[in-house]
C-alpha cells in the first residue's frame, strides 16, 4: 500500500440496526497507481488511520498551476 486515502467501516446488512455487523475497509493506491479496496480488522484499521497521508494544494512558481503535495520534496508534475 503506497498511499492510503481513507479507512472506514461499512455495515454488512443494508439496515443500520443492532444486528448489522461492521466491516472495516482501507482505500488506497497501489504501486501501479490503481485504486484498491482491502478489508481489514479493527486493529489494522487503527494502524492504517495513522498512516493516512493528507494532501495540501501547492502552486508551482514557474507555471502557476495547482497540484496536490504529499511530501515537502514534491516536484511539479506539469514542469517535469
Amino acid at each position: 500500500m503506497d498511499q492510503i486515502i481513507s479507512v472506514s467501516h461499512k455495515y454488512y446488512r443494508k439496515e443500520h440496526s443492532n444486528n448489522a455487523k461492521k466491516h472495516w475497509f482501507v482505500y488506497f493506491y497501489d504501486a501501479f497507481g490503481l485504486f484498491r479496496v482491502k478489508r481489514c480488522n479493527k486493529l489494522q484499521a487503527l494502524y492504517y488511520k495513522t498512516r493516512i497521508k493528507k494532501g495540501v494544494t501547492g502552486i508551482c512558481p514557474n507555471c502557476l498551476k495547482k497540484f496536490t503535495v504529499y511530501d515537502k520534496n514534491t516536484i511539479c508534475p506539469f514542469c517535469k
